[in-house]
């Protein structure tokens, strides 16, 4: 099931831990899957698709990602681009642009989870400085320039 996969299990234990804390999940898969969803608590909102993503990443104050299993990440790529501080699950696709602590928080398991929420909910300065880190991350990593760049070192190396 595609909703398990991006970690709705821990999102939704998270929102139970986190009452005065307001959780939305969007995306175009819920509405589909929108009666296996197990019961939650009235601060998660499953909202659906959102046709602007940059304006709803700019609105919230943490990107909480916990998906078991990813083959890039968009989301986390398209929050850092405006910002976001993130929160993600530790997983190997991150580990080439997501550096726990310097640019993100990283969790293994639910309590992790609630401790990196619990930082984040507390310190307004290390959520300012991970969302300034992780768009700096996104430029140099993967802006149109720096995969232009990748592209045609690539190319060279081929043709030579």
């Amino acid at each position: 099931m595609a909703i398990r996969r991006k970690g709705i299990d821990t999102f939704i234990k998270m929102s139970e831990l986190f009452p005065d804390i307001k959780f939305i999940w969007a995306g175009k898969k819920y509405k589909f899957l929108a009666k296996k969803v197990p019961s939650h608590p009235d601060n998660a909102q499953f909202i659906g698709l959102i046709s602007d993503v940059a304006t709803a990443y700019s609105a919230a104050d943490i990107l909480l990602y916990p998906s078991y299993q990813e083959t890039q990440g968009l989301s986390p790529l398209e929050a850092a681009s405006v910002r976001l501080p993130i929160i993600v699950r530790n997983l190997p696709v991150y580990n080439d642009w997501l550096i726990d602590g310097q640019n993100c928080l990283k969790a293994k398991n639910d309590e992790e989870f609630r401790e990196c929420i619990e930082k984040m909910a507390n310190d307004g300065e290390l959520r300012k400085k991970l969302g300034q880190r992780a768009r700096l991350s996104v430029i140099e990593k993967h802006s149109f320039e720096a995969i232009g760049n990748q592209l045609k070192k690539t190319y060279n190396q081929l043709l030579n």
